[in-house]
């Protein structure tokens, strides 16, 4: 805050023979600014800072659009494998239903034929 207050505080400049700096001396600053097209080595690669930053960012940019497209491949791959998964050991209600009733007919048939056998029993005893 003290800086953004008052910027006389920012030293852009050199000090001079009586170790004061010139008001509006930006011979530092100027310098820093010069750094973006020095050639320096980056990654073994004469490159300048500028270049460097421009492909730095695009390589950054081109890692998350793979890491996107990784986590959309894997999210239908999942998906596809879930559903073969529920298509193999999942529960069919119709065929449940149709077996479920097929016992309950048998069981019915078993019933009566129990039944039947009790009353021919019956009807022999009595005699």
């Amino acid at each position: 805050a003290t800086v953004s207050g008052n910027s006389e505080l920012i030293s852009a400049g050199y000090l001079d023979g009586d170790n004061m700096i010139a008001p509006g001396d930006n011979q530092v600053a100027s310098m820093i600014h010069a750094l973006q097209d020095k050639v320096v080595v980056m990654d073994g690669i004469n490159t300048t800072m500028d270049a460097y930053y421009s492909s730095f960012v695009s390589r950054v940019g081109v890692d998350v659009q793979n890491a996107k497209m990784n986590e959309s491949y894997n999210k239908t791959l999942m998906n596809e494998y879930v559903q073969r998964k529920e298509s193999i050991t999942g529960v069919n209600l119709d065929e449940e239903m149709s077996v479920l009733l097929k016992f309950q007919q048998s069981y019915r048939a078993a019933a009566k034929l129990i039944s039947a056998c009790d009353e021919m029993f019956q009807a022999l005893l009595s005699i």
